[in-house]
């Protein structure tokens, strides 16, 4: 989808509209294209480092156990989205012309190849945000995403209305439709953070009540019964920490989103003020950096980097907690062990586990039930 938008409005727009970056423009974008360069080498090693001192603790417990750590399709999905807004970002730092035109309301300079990269980006994280929560249905997701997506789009038409007859009426028309779409994050945003709440509060209390229920069933029948409570409440933490991800990244997207907007109509208003009698007496070094014409391939420079770098974070995050495999298989054996712990000390019968290591030989540990008993 990027590089077909890349190539359509590549198409559709005047020679005369292609700029190469200069000045602070350019500083800014090159900037930008080193610091996500650097965000994705750092996330690379660090994934790699991650997966191989996973792989030598699975051989160090098992010679059987050979397989790597789980590489999931959120994880590229993420990634992706890291190296399509870099490769934007070189475009803009290589000194190619690139078609730069003007919002017809405001008279601010808008990039092109921004909003192509924006566009596809915008659906993909958030239907990537929105399928998190296990909750969600598909459906549910890909329409969150479809209107995210469909908001960005009316944002890239935008600067394309000068060419129709009656400029204002078809400015105001896109860009009611493009607020109205974006406004449809705050209710997926609000339904989340409910979910989260309460998913949070019912793994909270199942897992004390089964700490509890597992202390006693120990005392009173040897603690057989416990294995399966651990099962599910391993699951249910699992659902938890989803629906608690899924609410931090919609909230990054939430927060992305509406950063955009408010920085657009900063840099619109600003330049559209710009030299009127009342704002020439006006020294403010804030509002004279508003005006420049530079200052919107700053902020979107800027919050390119950001956002990008803050949703990574939070995804790294999903990948081991829904979809890393071998963290999952940890996670769960941690509760086993736990609740197996607890049957150990407190059961009434002898359990004796026989141990056998490469050289064959053979220990036993019993348990003290005995002394228990004493």
């Amino acid at each position: 989808v990027w590089l077909a938008l890349l190539a359509v409005t590549t198409t559709v727009t005047p020679t005369e509209k292609f700029e190469r970056m200069e000045g602070i423009e350019l500083t800014a974008a090159s900037f930008a294209f080193l610091f996500l360069f650097l965000s994705i080498l750092g996330r690379l090693v660090e994934l790699n480092t991650t997966t191989t001192w996973k792989k030598k603790n699975k051989n160090k417990l098992s010679s059987s156990s050979s397989s790597d750590t789980t590489i999931s399709g959120v994880l590229i999905g993420s990634f992706t989205v890291q190296i399509v807004a870099l490769l934007t970002n070189g475009i803009f730092a290589s000194g190619v012309p690139v078609p730069v035109l003007r919002d017809p309301f405001f008279g601010n300079r808008v990039f092109i190849y921004r909003w192509c990269e924006w566009t596809p980006l915008a659906f993909y994280m958030t239907f990537l945000t929105s399928g998190v929560d296990a909750d969600n249905s598909i459906r549910e997701s890909y329409l969150l995403g479809l209107s995210q997506g469909l908001s960005t789009l009316m944002g890239l038409f935008l600067p394309y209305c000068s060419s129709c007859s009656n400029t204002n009426w078809q400015w105001g028309s896109v860009m009611t439709i493009c607020c109205i779409l974006y406004g449809f994050m705050f209710p997926a945003l609000h339904k989340s953070r409910k979910r989260y709440h309460s998913y949070y509060y019912l793994a909270t209390t199942t897992t004390t009540l089964q700490t509890n229920n597992a202390n006693a069933n120990n005392n009173t029948s040897g603690g057989g019964g416990g294995i399966s409570s651990s099962c599910s409440s391993a699951y249910r933490k699992e659902i938890a920490d989803r629906s608690r991800l899924s609410f931090q990244l919609l909230s990054v997207c939430t927060v992305a989103w509406t950063a955009l907007v408010v920085m657009y109509f900063i840099a619109g208003v600003g330049y559209r003020l710009r030299g009127t009698t009342k704002e020439q007496h006006n020294t403010s070094i804030i509002w004279t950096v508003v005006q420049q014409d530079w200052f919107s391939m700053v902020w979107e420079s800027v919050m390119d980097v950001i956002l990008k770098n803050l949703y990574m974070n939070v995804i790294l995050q999903v990948h081991t907690v829904a979809f890393d495999d071998g963290a999952r298989a940890e996670r769960r054996l941690g509760e086993l062990r736990r609740l197996m712990g607890a049957v150990w000390e407190r059961s009434s019968d002898v359990i004796c586990v026989s141990v056998r290591n490469h050289h064959h030989h053979h220990a036993g540990i019993p348990n003290n039930s005995g002394n228990n008993n004493n």
